[in-house]
């Protein structure tokens, strides 16, 4: 089955919360999503899940950026 993404408990926002704020610190910007990938390790269930969404976001934006960047050069 699929989690619920419309309630969280407390203890989920608070893990998901708290492992978006160490990433944000510990990683920089072009390693957050390797980074959050690092730091959910320790979360469990739903929360997991939703972090593990983030980082395929983050993935994707991050090579749509890249890619973007790399077409730019070769149009130069």
């Amino acid at each position: 089955g699929k989690y619920c993404t419309q309630k969280y408990s407390t203890h989920e926002v608070e893990a998901i919360y708290h492992a978006l704020k160490v990433t944000r610190n510990k990683y920089p910007m072009d390693l957050r999503g390797i980074g959050l990938a690092n730091e959910s390790w320790i979360v469990k269930y739903k929360a997991k899940y939703v972090l593990f969404e983030m980082i395929i976001q983050l993935l994707e934006l991050y090579y749509h950026f890249k890619q973007n960047i790399f077409q730019n050069l070769l149009l130069m």
